[in-house]
């Protein structure tokens, strides 16, 4: 199975430096890397990457957070079977990329493989400690994992991704900066097409500074919301299904679940 990383930049080479460096100690032997320079004031050489193979896709100009993932992606998805996106600025653990092919290749009772729409790992703040923010091991009350999303780290399968650029035109929405509802999109995304969003236990990222942030940025929420309705529709969406809810508990590795979305008046507004 193969995967491809994508690690957005604009500036602060230093924390892609730092990444790469964690890239080249992770327990998976083998994927392969795109660095999207998102219009860095200098451009970005790359160092010595050890797993496989490394490209960089250069933007003339800062784009944002949103197209500097979907030009990865984008790319990605021509060669791999999963891709993850990996802000510059995270610190991750060893196991990461292999605790997402592991739980891909072995879901756990309540999934298939061809449910999983996108993976996450637990995270936490690097400034108050681990788990303090998030979804980090000291927040996981029981079980492996849970249904959920962030936009710190995902990790997708190639044929997802290639549904919705078939669909939508892109493998992630453009429009969208970083920092604020671009991971919600998605999830609203997977929710449309019957797909789920996991966090898992046993991958682990910390998020340092933001670093992937750009000139570009602009609030998120108008967007958003032009896109999938009020913001009372989409805390019901997002309430419904992920909260525990008609019978899912957040946090499970093997109690038994409904995961149809059937019993849910409503109808997702195209976006």
């Amino acid at each position: 199975m193969r995967m491809v990383v994508v690690v957005p930049m604009w500036n602060h080479s230093e924390f892609t430096d730092r990444i790469i460096e964690y890239l080249n100690k992770q327990t998976l032997s083998t994927f392969d890397l795109i660095v999207v320079d998102d219009g860095s004031s200098t451009p970005y050489v790359l160092p010595e990457f050890i797993k496989g193979k490394s490209e960089i896709i250069r933007h003339d100009t800062n784009l944002g957070c949103g197209p500097a993932w979907n030009s990865g992606a984008v790319r990605a998805i021509e060669s791999s079977d999963l891709v993850c996106i990996i802000n510059n600025d995270l610190k991750i653990s060893d196991n990461l990329l292999e605790s997402f092919i592991k739980f891909y290749k072995n879901p756990p009772p309540e999934l298939e493989a061809d449910d999983i729409g996108v993976m996450c790992p637990s995270t936490g703040n690097n400034i108050t400690g681990p788990g303090a923010w998030g979804y980090g091991p000291s927040k996981i009350p029981e079980g492996d994992w849970m249904y959920d999303i962030h936009g710190l780290c995902f990790c997708s399968p190639t044929r997802i991704l290639k549904k919705k650029y078939e669909i939508e035109g892109y493998c992630y929405d453009p429009g969208y900066s970083g920092g604020d509802y671009e991971d919600i999109d998605m999830g609203m995304w997977m929710i449309k097409y019957n797909y789920e969003s996991v966090v898992l236990r046993e991958s682990y990222v910390w998020d340092n500074c933001s670093a992937t942030s750009s000139v570009a940025n602009k609030p998120n929420k108008p967007y958003f919301l032009s896109k999938w309705g009020s913001e009372e529709f989409v805390n019901t969406v997002w309430v419904e299904l992920y909260n525990g809810i008609k019978g899912r508990p957040i946090f499970k590795n093997s109690i038994a679940i409904n995961k149809s979305a059937d019993s849910i008046p409503f109808v997702l507004k195209k976006g």
